[in-house]
C-alpha cells in the first residue's frame, strides 16, 4: 500500500497543511493561515471554500513540498487524492 498523508485543503482552492496526522497537518496549515484553525473548524460538507481534511498520496505530498499548496489535485479513489494524471 502507498504511504498516505493527511492534508488540510480549502475546498476548490489550495492545500494549506500536510502531515502524517491530522494534528501535524493543522500545525502546518496554521503557518499559512491568517487565523489559526482547530479540528472544530474543519467542515465535513462539500462546500466550496470550506476547510476540509483529506487523505493524499505520498507523491502529492512531495509535490506540495516542492511547489506549494496551490496545486491541482484529483480524487483517485474514494477519499484519496493525488496529482492529476496530466501532471
Amino acid at each position: 500500500m502507498t504511504n498516505t498523508f493527511t492534508a488540510i485543503y480549502q475546498n476548490g482552492y489550495a492545500v494549506f497543511g500536510v502531515g502524517r496526522t491530522l494534528d501535524e497537518a493543522i500545525l502546518d496549515a496554521n503557518k499559512w493561515l491568517d487565523e489559526p484553525i482547530t479540528t472544530d473548524d474543519l467542515c465535513s460538507d462539500n462546500i466550496d471554500g470550506a476547510m476540509i481534511e483529506i487523505t493524499i498520496t505520498e507523491r502529492l505530498a512531495e509535490a506540495i513540498a516542492k511547489r506549494g499548496g496551490d496545486i491541482g489535485i484529483e480524487q483517485i479513489s474514494r477519499g484519496l487524492y493525488d496529482l492529476p494524471e496530466s501532471d
